[in-house]
């Protein structure tokens, strides 16, 4: 939870009150057609007139590195064009920049302001990352009761972190009595929602039978769905569910496979059981998933 976990969302407007005839409009077409030059020339012949989602698309494209190199600094500079007209998707990733001190001076502060008048606007994004800083006491004072109210307005809008994030408020006891069911619950909503860490947390709990009844089956196929996104404690896990053949069939090859990768990634777990797999040829493996 270090990292602030909710972007603005690419595109945030379809352009449909633009005519494909105004620069906006032509910035759009062009966007599409991945004419990333002609998007930023149009753009900015629109941003020049103040036209703010012209500026955030902007700073959009310079903080995406779209056509060329990332230039965060490039991009504050229009976020803030379009913040200070009020663009909700504009203050959420100026907000961004600002608590990472990517292109602008870190100031988590000056973050919490401008996600907080995002979130005056009912902006999902920011409305979680408001709640991130009030959950890490970071350029707010911590209160993990608001952090928590600001998740479950997020994922009224199918936020799919703040989903995530009252999972793991709900398995901690953060702010509220730890409560395993409510937390498979909301990892479960992330989880349909594709987040692969949603999935593995939801794969643990079924494995281990918290929150949910105990399936072990169940446990090995979020598992997947989290490791063929790639990542790597899901890798891992999965890996030790096929070396022991729980959930699974048991496949010592495919197990293998799927603790290289976790390795590969960089993950200490995975690379120190390679080292005692290697040492023990045949047996299972003793460690137990999600340690």
């Amino acid at each position: 939870m270090n990292a602030i976990v909710c972007r603005g969302i690419l595109l945030v407007s379809v352009l449909l009150g633009a005519s494909c005839t105004t620069a906006k409009g032509r910035g759009w077409d062009a966007f599409e057609a991945g004419d990333y030059p002609g998007a930023t020339a149009a753009w900015e012949t629109a941003a020049a007139s103040g036209d703010a989602e012209a500026q955030y698309m902007l700073g959009l494209m310079l903080d995406e590195g779209h056509g060329q190199p990332a230039d965060p600094s490039g991009a504050a500079r229009w976020y803030r064009l379009a913040a200070e007209q009020g663009h909700a998707a504009a203050q959420n990733n100026l907000g961004l920049l600002r608590r990472a001190g990517r292109g602008v001076e870190a100031n988590p502060a000056d973050a919490a302001l401008w996600f907080a008048r995002a979130s005056e606007q009912g902006f999902a994004p920011a409305l979680c990352n408001r709640g991130v800083m009030f959950l890490l006491g970071q350029g707010e004072p911590q209160d993990l009761t608001a952090a928590r109210s600001l998740f479950e307005l997020a994922a009224a809008q199918g936020n799919v972190q703040a989903e995530r994030l009252l999972g793991t408020i709900h398995e901690g006891g953060l702010g509220v009595p730890a409560d395993p069911v409510k937390a498979a619950h909301w990892y479960a909503r992330a989880a349909e929602h594709g987040l692969a860490t949603a999935q593995a947390h939801l794969g643990l709990m079924y494995l281990r039978g918290e929150g949910v009844a105990k399936d072990e089956t169940l446990a090995a196929a979020w598992l997947r769905q989290a490791a063929d996104q790639g990542l790597p404690s899901a890798q891992h896990d999965l890996a030790l569910l096929l070396l022991r053949g729980e959930g699974v069939t048991r496949d010592r090859d495919e197990g293998l496979a799927w603790m290289r990768l976790a390795a590969n990634q960089g993950l200490p777990s995975a690379q120190a059981r390679l080292a005692t797999l290697a040492t023990n040829a045949s047996g299972p493996a003793a460690a137990q998933p999600g340690k």
